[in-house]
């Protein structure tokens, strides 16, 4: 009788762990991925990344010795890449487009605006969360926050 319950129990918990473990594997295999992607992006541009993060399916990096951003997205039909020369920006600052509903407002996009330091050159934008590509958030804003704070620190 112990026998069998104990072959029921590590017969359960196995299938509840693998699964599981599995998937872990699959998020770390998928974000070493993007951030080996991130750092030959880096390595084109003669700088090596410093700093980074993945979440999800983008990734953002900072070479601080160089002051040099790299951004990687993968979207369902193609894959945004940016590099930023933080030596030309002048301010950072968080995209946060809403819309109001009628008992509600819907975030509309969410990213990262650098301001450059000379009227010469365009502000460029990374933009993390579009409500038209995907309508749920996740961590976007906190990612933003901090990543704002980053930049403005090697600004």
């Amino acid at each position: 009788m112990n026998t069998g319950v104990t072959i029921t129990t590590i017969t359960l918990t196995l299938l509840i762990i693998l699964p599981l473990a599995y998937m872990q594997l699959q998020k770390k295999k998928s974000n070493n991925k993007i951030l080996n992607i991130l750092k030959d992006l880096a390595q084109q541009k003669n700088s090596n990344i410093t700093t980074h993060e993945v979440s999800g399916a983008f990734a953002i990096g900072i070479d601080q010795n160089n002051k040099q951003l790299f951004f990687y997205r993968e979207k369902e039909h193609e894959t945004i890449t940016q590099n930023i020369d933080l030596n030309t920006i002048e301010n950072c600052t968080i995209l946060n487009s809403r819309t109001a509903n009628r008992s509600s407002q819907v975030i509309d996009r969410v990213g990262l605006i650098f301001t450059s330091d000379t009227s010469k050159q365009n502000n460029s934008t990374i933009e993390l969360y579009n409500h038209n590509e995907s309508y749920q958030l996740n961590g976007e804003l906190d990612f933003v926050n901090k990543w704002s704070k980053t930049i403005q620190d090697i600004l």
